[in-house]
């Protein structure tokens, strides 16, 4: 905002106009950082697929000090060979398993 509202001055000021009041600059700068405080950003969480392409589950954490956790909860007919396969893949790609 901070620079929206300075590019805003030099046109104010290139054009010969009356810059913005800085009661009106406070109010401004104000708004924005309220406005990104309000909005917290989700994290979204990464899909567990089989080799197929199908959905199994959820990896809810993988972090190298807490390990990895995972919600398995398939969408469709799903093997019990495809969700050992996406385990699999999941296990072997985690956080916890790289030194």
């Amino acid at each position: 905002e901070a620079r929206v509202i300075a590019e805003e001055q030099v046109a104010l000021s290139n054009a010969g106009a009356d810059k913005i009041e800085g009661s009106k600059v406070c109010e401004r700068l104000a708004a924005a950082a309220l406005a990104s405080r309000a909005k917290p950003v989700a994290r979204s969480k990464a899909s567990l697929t089989s080799p197929s392409g199908r959905e199994v589950g959820t990896i809810l954490a993988d972090t190298r000090a807490k390990g990895i956790t995972i919600n398995i909860n398939p969408k469709g007919q799903v093997s019990t060979e495809e969700v050992l396969e996406a385990l699999r893949t999941a296990i072997a790609n985690a956080k916890y398993a790289k030194k």
